[in-house]
């Protein structure tokens, strides 16, 4: 009997045990090898396993090499400037038109003014010891000094300046008088007197014939095509030649100005022949800055804005010679420039030149493009000379314009 009841026990264990058995679940192993993503055959997701620059097909669950589209100005909503593309390089959209700017966000909107500090002067001096050597230039170490602590107080975002003494001028002369700019002891830090007048902050461009007339653009303000930022170019301005039998010391000459935030202008900075026999001269100088010749465009184009400043030798208010006509024909009311000094200050207008011989309205900034006016230091009421009160012949100009 004992026998039968183990025979027993041993059926009912192994009966009973197969078939608890039957609802246990086998732990589940993913199928995930050779795949980087998609079912992993458990209820959840192969691990994404692809390297950089690749990405997990999902048709067929292995990593392929990225293809990247390249955002372009359509598909970026952008319609101007330069942006990257996000797929490391970059895409460049049409330049906004010239009343407009781009924005940050990529969309052209209307430009704000452009407000812009011009200073007019011609600093040299019918003064006996400037004569010879010097041509009249500004000679005197004093004068030139008292300048420069008003043009660094000033702070004009551009300068055009007439009878500066070049470096090839000090370099012809061998200057014995401390009391001149061109004694040795001047030139150790800066042989240039131009840039001892401005300072470091400018780029500066001299005319090409002797360099006595330059131009000066504050480097937050903007640059000069050709000139590096800062730089010192004294023979870089485009220069009218000189017709023959005209005194080549003098000089009319431009530049373009490329300000930072707002469109190109050509800047003409002017110094024809002065005298009454030198009317045709004069005129012929004029002639050129405006119009040009057949064979030689004007140094104010007409398809980019213009403006003219400088000691021009010519009163159009009480002389009436050649270069007064040929002055009219391009300035004034109803002409493609307008005043922003003489009429547009005062009527009648403050004398710019002062000699024995008498005064005149000389110095002149007109332009095509902007709005604003000049004030003449020292006879506009309030305002002083450049010269600190003596040294110079000629009144400077000092400007506010907006375009």
């Amino acid at each position: 009997m004992q026998y039968l009841i183990i025979i027993f026990e041993i059926i009912l264990f192994f009966t009973i045990g197969c078939k608890d058995n039957k609802n246990i679940t086998p732990p589940c192993t993913p199928a995930c090898e050779g795949r980087c993503c998609g079912d992993d055959g458990c209820g959840g997701t192969c691990a994404d396993s692809c390297g950089l620059g690749q990405t997990c097909d999902s048709r067929t669950c292995t990593c392929q090499d990225e293809t990247c589209i390249p955002l372009t100005c359509e598909s970026s909503g952008k319609s101007c400037g330069t942006w990257e593309d996000g797929c490391g390089g970059s895409f460049s959209c049409p330049d906004c038109p010239q009343d407009m700017v781009c924005s940050d966000s990529g969309s052209c909107e209307p430009r704000p003014p452009v407000t812009m500090r011009l200073l007019q002067a011609n600093i040299g001096n019918l003064d006996l010891a400037c004569m010879g050597a010097y041509k009249y230039n500004c000679c005197r170490i004093a004068v030139e000094q008292a300048i420069a602590r008003n043009l660094a107080a000033l702070a004009p975002d551009v300068v055009t300046l007439q009878e500066v003494v070049s470096t090839r001028m000090c370099a012809e002369i061998q200057e014995t008088d401390p009391g001149k700019v061109c004694h040795p002891d001047h030139l150790i830090a800066e042989p240039a007197q131009a840039r001892r007048l401005l300072g470091s902050d400018y780029t500066i461009a001299c005319d090409s014939r002797h360099s006595y007339e330059c131009v000066g653009v504050h480097v937050d303000f903007g640059s000069i095509p050709g000139c590096p930022l800062g730089g010192f170019c004294e023979t870089l301005a485009d220069t009218a030649s000189m017709p023959e039998g005209c005194d080549d010391g003098f000089s009319v000459s431009a530049v373009t100005v490329a300000p930072h935030r707002g469109p190109e202008f050509r800047l003409g900075n002017a110094h024809p022949p002065s005298g009454p026999t030198a009317a045709s001269c004069r005129s012929d100088q004029v002639l050129a800055l405006f119009e040009g010749s057949p064979a030689i465009p004007a140094l104010l184009e007409l398809y980019i804005p213009g403006l003219a400043a400088g000691d021009f030798n010519l009163d159009p208010f009480s002389d009436s010679d050649e270069s007064v006509e040929t002055w009219n024909h391009f300035v004034g009311d109803g002409r493609r420039f307008h005043y922003h000094s003489g009429p547009a200050e005062h009527v009648p207008p403050y004398d710019t030149s002062f000699s024995v011989l008498g005064n005149a309205v000389y110095d002149h900034v007109v332009s095509d493009f902007a709005d604003g006016v000049c004030q003449t230091l020292g006879q506009a009421p309030g305002t002083e000379r450049l010269d600190g009160g003596s040294g110079c012949d000629h009144a400077a100009l000092w400007c506010t314009l907006t375009f």
